[in-house]
């Protein structure tokens, strides 16, 4: 599974001390539908991949490649991301009850000093 941290961003800067959501994408690729495959009640994120239940996840374009995708958001403070971190894990279950799971980078900001 193909995830996407801040789709649009290359860097996906997350700051530890935001309140908000950070938005996390499921892509979808010639080898997985994740529109028609993710539980979409199941996903969750952070550290392990355990940590923060979504908020809201949804279908749509993210990547803009003519297929839908599932965007989901979290709630930053549930994520038990650390200054160390620089990648993160979503994990998820299939509408038939298969674990999946997938890591993409990111950059912590402020980075710590």
């Amino acid at each position: 599974m193909s995830i996407d941290i801040k789709p649009g961003s290359n860097e996906n800067p997350v700051n530890l001390n935001s309140k908000g959501v950070v938005p996390v994408a499921i892509l979808t690729t010639d080898r997985f539908n994740a529109a028609a495959s993710v539980d979409l009640s199941s996903a969750t994120f952070g550290h392990r991949g355990d940590e923060a239940k979504d908020t809201s996840c949804k279908t749509e374009d993210v990547d803009n490649d003519g297929d839908q995708d599932v965007i989901c958001h979290f709630r930053m403070q549930e994520t038990g991301l650390d200054t160390d971190d620089e990648s993160a894990v979503l994990r998820a279950k299939t509408v038939d009850g298969l674990l999946i799971g997938g890591l993409d980078y990111l950059r912590i900001v402020p980075p710590k000093h």
